[in-house]
């Protein structure tokens, strides 16, 4: 059993790899797949984030639910794009999950996002100001 199927839609996002050869995948989080490869994608199981988001581009993530997704905040305060079915300021957001229309939807912004090349500077300063440990700190002791 995977418990990550139903969480992050898995098996969507192999397709949407295998629908795009020319683009490598990352598959991280995931211990028992760690080493696994195929054409375009590698599963690199528990990875250091900040030297993982270094080899990225974008972030997809496609998710059942998010609070306050930590992971596309680490990828935009390093500058990158995340493509999302969840809404956060600065991202792709994509409304659907699964679904030929929306496989094209997350096909076409990650091919913006490479065509660009460009880094997320916007994103970058928003989410580094909003995760500022001396803001909420501030926030919490203003409080009481």
């Amino acid at each position: 059993i995977n418990a990550t199927q139903d969480m992050y839609y898995e098996d969507h996002m192999y397709d949407i790899a295998r629908a795009m050869p020319d683009v490598q995948f990352k598959f991280f989080g995931n211990k028992q797949k760690t080493g696994r490869k195929e054409d375009n994608q590698e599963w690199v199981g528990y990875v250091d984030m900040d030297e993982f988001i270094d080899t990225c581009t974008v972030n997809l993530r496609l998710t059942v639910h998010d609070g306050l997704p930590l992971t596309p905040i680490q990828f935009f305060m390093k500058g990158r794009h995340v493509v999302t079915n969840v809404d956060l300021p600065y991202a792709y957001t994509i409304n659907e999950t699964e679904g030929d229309k929306t496989k094209a939807q997350i096909i076409k912004s990650i091919r913006e996002i490479k065509n660009d090349g460009k880094v997320n500077v916007e994103a970058s300063q928003y989410y580094r100001d909003l995760m500022d440990h001396n803001k909420f700190r501030e926030m919490v002791y203003a409080q009481k």
